[in-house]
């Protein structure tokens, strides 16, 4: 999970194509599935926004909620910087952008449980990361596979998300 957090925060740093529409309500649920030799764990976990808060005209802040059923941690809230939230304004926009930073970025329509989507892959460029972006989903995360360098394997599959009106 360090390694998802480090590689998310580096990507946002990188880019800046978020809409900013976040609602109070807005979740996403993903699967991690962890494989290492042959032992495979999973856990479902799930994000949701709960508030929003305004320190300043240029600092705005969200309350989010991390769920898990893993047995590292249940319940988790914490005030992430906006940007953080990952909105996405356009699927091809934000391809299009991260063609600067990854040649191996590409649009591609993917089936994940929680239906099927027009994404942006991303291969970053140490190679041992791939992660499906949409538009049509909060956080804007639809996939993402992490291989280490010990051979073990991590991804998170989102399995359904709730977009509040």
């Amino acid at each position: 999970m360090k390694y998802f957090f480090t590689a998310t925060l580096l990507l946002f740093v990188t880019v800046s194509s978020f809409a900013l529409e976040p609602q109070v309500g807005d979740s996403a649920t993903y699967k991690t599935t962890y494989a290492e030799g042959n032992a495979t764990n999973s856990s479902i976990w799930q994000k949701t926004i709960l508030e929003f808060k305004e320190e300043s005209q240029w600092q705005y802040w969200a309350k989010v909620r991390w769920e898990s059923d893993s047995p590292f941690g249940s319940t988790q809230e914490e005030w992430v910087a906006f940007a953080i939230l990952f909105y996405i304004d356009s699927t091809e926009g934000f391809c299009e952008k991260m063609q600067d930073v990854s040649k191996d970025a590409q649009l591609e329509q993917i089936s994940v449980p929680a239906g099927t989507f027009m994404s942006c892959k991303v291969l970053a460029t140490h190679g041992g990361e791939q992660t499906w972006y949409s538009k049509e989903v909060p956080f804007g995360v639809l996939k993402r596979v992490l291989n280490f360098g010990d051979g073990s394997r991590s991804e998170d599959i989102l399995t359904g998300f709730n977009i509040s009106q």
